[in-house]
C-alpha cells in the first residue's frame, strides 16, 4: 500500500491537478498549493508530454513531502512507465482503465516494488460501472471518475452533471474513488456526499488569480 492509498482511507483528500506547460509557472502553482496544504499535486499530462518525467522530479523539489501523482495516462508499458515517474519522484501513477489488463496487471506489479499506488483512469470507459468490477479482481484499489476537458467543452457538462453514475461507481468499487472533471471548491461539500474520497481539481484553483487562497477554501470543505 503506498502513501496516497494509506492517507486516502484516512481522510478526504484534495488533489490538485497543474495541466499546465510552462515549467515555471507549473513549480509556482505547486509551490503555493503545496504551501495551502493540498494533499495530493498532480503533474499534469500535459507538463509530463512538454518536460518529460523531469518535471515530476522538479514538482518533487518544491513539494517535498506532499504525495505526488503523475498523471501518465499509461496505455501500454505498463511496468516501465510507472518505473520512470516513481524514479523520477512520483508516489502514484496512472494507468487508463481502457488499456488491456495486462498493462494494469504490471503497472500494479511495478508499483508495489516502489511502495507506490496506480490510479486506474475511468476516462472514456463506455461501462465504468463493469469495469470497475474487472479492476477489482486484478487487484487495483483506486480508480477515478474523470469528465474529460474535451467532453465539458464540447458538451457543457461537468462532473457535478452525473452524479447518479458517480455514485453507482462508488458504489461498485471496493475501493478509494476519486473524482475529476470540472470541480470547484464549492461544488465538495455535494461531492463528499457520493462516497468519494480524493477530489481533484484543475483550473478552478490553477488559473484562479490566488492558487494559494483556492486551494485553502477547497480545504476547509474537506475536514
Amino acid at each position: 500500500m503506498g502513501k496516497l492509498l494509506s492517507e486516502a482511507l484516512r481522510k478526504y483528500l484534495l488533489q490538485v491537478a497543474i495541466d499546465v506547460i510552462g515549467m515555471d509557472k507549473a513549480l509556482r502553482i505547486a509551490r503555493d498549493v503545496y504551501e495551502a496544504g493540498a494533499h495530493i499535486i498532480e503533474v499534469g499530462t500535459p507538463l509530463i508530454k512538454c518536460h518529460g518525467v523531469n518535471a515530476i522530479r522538479r514538482v518533487r523539489e518544491v513539494a517535498k513531502d506532499a504525495i505526488i501523482l503523475a498523471d501518465m495516462k499509461t496505455m501500454d508499458v505498463g511496468a516501465l512507465e510507472v518505473k520512470m515517474a516513481m524514479e523520477a519522484g512520483a508516489d502514484a501513477s496512472t494507468v487508463l482503465a481502457v488499456a488491456d489488463d495486462e498493462v494494469i496487471i504490471e503497472a500494479l506489479r511495478e508499483a508495489s516494488r516502489f511502495d507506490g499506488d496506480v490510479v486506474v483512469d475511468l476516462i472514456s470507459h463506455k461501462d465504468p460501472v463493469s469495469r470497475c468490477k474487472e479492476l477489482m479482481k486484478l487487484g487495483v484499489n483506486v480508480v477515478n471518475y474523470h469528465v474529460g476537458i474535451d467532453v465539458q467543452l464540447r458538451r457543457g457538462i461537468r462532473l457535478t452533471d452525473l452524479l447518479d453514475k458517480v455514485t453507482e461507481v462508488v458504489k461498485a468499487f471496493n475501493g478509494v474513488v476519486s473524482l475529476s472533471g470540472g470541480i470547484r471548491p464549492e461544488d465538495l461539500p455535494q461531492l463528499r456526499k457520493t462516497g468519494a474520497k480524493i477530489f481533484i481539481i484543475g483550473s478552478a484553483i490553477t488559473k484562479s488569480s490566488n492558487p494559494y487562497e483556492r486551494a485553502v477554501k477547497a480545504l476547509s470543505y474537506l475536514r
